[in-house]
């Protein structure tokens, strides 16, 4: 079973793991509720209290359905990309209705990734504040790919969790190294802040070095917990067996290795450029009429097709 930690100061204790729920969702492998819901028990069987999601992810249906079915409380952190005071006070009402639930335990800034946005936001973050003192949410935070935010937030008293992008090979990783990344983690958890990783496997990148790169990061003691995006029960396996110290197959390895994830434009893609000004990762671009993207910079985030009207962009 994987054990419970303290998130920080927090006052929640989660799972070393966190289930990264937009890849069971529709914008990725888009799975029948009950089928997603199945999954998500497999890995609460296996000790997985902790679940990731977003107000763009569409993934609040199984999140709900598995917070019915079982004893222990469901830890849930959601993210919104609201940018004022009013956006973010529906979009958390909306996870509260949606998930059928009084108070969300964690509720950030989805994708900060800009001291520019940053400023930006800031009405938006008040209003987590207030809903914190209201008693809808229990900790307010921001999520991050960004070194230069992680160097401004991480001494911040009003962000109780944080969650960053990070990973062995620092994939995805901007404004920063490695280091310095893994630098303001440590400053910021001996803050109080909670801390839970997002990208340990670079979006799919380092998906044939998936042990060496869960390993890294479970090895690092500021990191109190890692979300991983999870779509077959061999991977939600595989990344339990990891962070408890057992041994991963070669036969299991080897199946893994070969489900490496990719990003598909479909041919109705009106090229309208809403995906471009999304990704923070400079990977799109519109050539003749329809997206492009460059994949040696794709982190396989999903948030383009989050985005895309016409849903022509997906993971698969």
């Amino acid at each position: 079973m994987l054990s419970k930690v303290a998130l920080g100061r927090t006052g929640l204790h989660v799972s070393r793991l966190c289930f990264g729920s937009l890849t069971i969702s529709p914008l990725q492998a888009n799975l029948e509720l009950d089928k997603g819901v199945r999954l998500l028990m497999d890995a609460y069987d296996l000790g997985v209290n902790f679940i990731d999601t977003g107000h763009t992810y569409r993934s609040y249906s199984y999140i709900r359905e598995l917070i019915k079915q079982t004893d222990e409380h469901i830890v849930v952190c959601s993210k919104s990309f609201a940018r004022d005071y009013d956006a973010m006070r529906r979009e958390l009402e909306f996870c509260l209705a949606e998930l059928d639930v009084d108070c969300v335990d964690i509720f950030m800034e989805h994708a900060t990734n800009s001291l520019d946005s940053l400023r930006d936001r800031r009405d938006a973050y008040k209003c987590l504040l207030k809903a914190k003192e209201e008693g809808l949410i229990k900790a307010a935070g921001i999520s991050t790919h960004s070194v230069e935010v992680m160097r401004a937030i991480a001494t911040d008293d009003d962000i109780d969790a944080i969650h960053p992008l990070v990973n062995i090979d620092a994939v995805g990783i901007l404004h920063g190294s490695r280091d310095e990344m893994l630098e303001q983690i440590r400053i910021a958890h001996e803050r109080g802040k909670g801390i839970f990783a997002m990208k340990p496997f670079g979006g799919g990148m380092l998906h044939k070095r998936a042990e060496q790169a869960l390993k890294f990061l479970a090895n690092i003691p500021e990191i109190d917990s890692i979300a991983v995006g999870i779509q077959r029960k061999d991977e939600l396996l595989m990344n339990a067996a990891i962070l408890t110290g057992r041994t991963v197959s070669t036969e299991m390895s080897e199946r893994l290795g070969s489900y490496a994830k990719q990003i598909l434009i479909e041919d109705h893609c009106k090229g309208c450029g809403t995906c471009v000004e999304r990704c923070d990762s400079g990977a799109l671009s519109v050539s003749n009429g329809m997206a492009v993207v460059d994949r040696s910079k794709c982190i396989l985030c999903g948030y383009c097709g989050a985005v895309c009207s016409s849903f022509a962009i997906k993971i698969v």
